[in-house]
């Protein structure tokens, strides 16, 4: 179960990654969330199949799956 301060520590981490990237357009981070809303797998490799161009986007402005997971408030599966 996530805790009060794993939750505080993953905000941490997503507003120092927003620090360093002020140009993420917020699109991509609205889009990881609508996937989770509309039920589908936050996984790497479901993504990457179902949605080739986030999983890019995610590497080209968050450096990576996990970096972009975080900013968008998520833990990694």
């Amino acid at each position: 179960p996530e805790t009060v301060a794993t939750a505080w520590s993953a905000i941490d981490d997503a507003h120092n990654i927003l620090a360093k990237h002020p140009n993420i357009p917020p699109q991509e981070i609205d889009a990881i969330q609508r996937r989770h809303q509309e039920g589908k797998s936050l996984q790497y490799s479901a993504t990457h199949q179902e949605d080739g161009a986030l999983v890019s986007a995610a590497r080209r402005y968050f450096g990576g799956w996990q970096e972009a997971l975080k900013v968008a408030g998520f833990e990694a599966p």
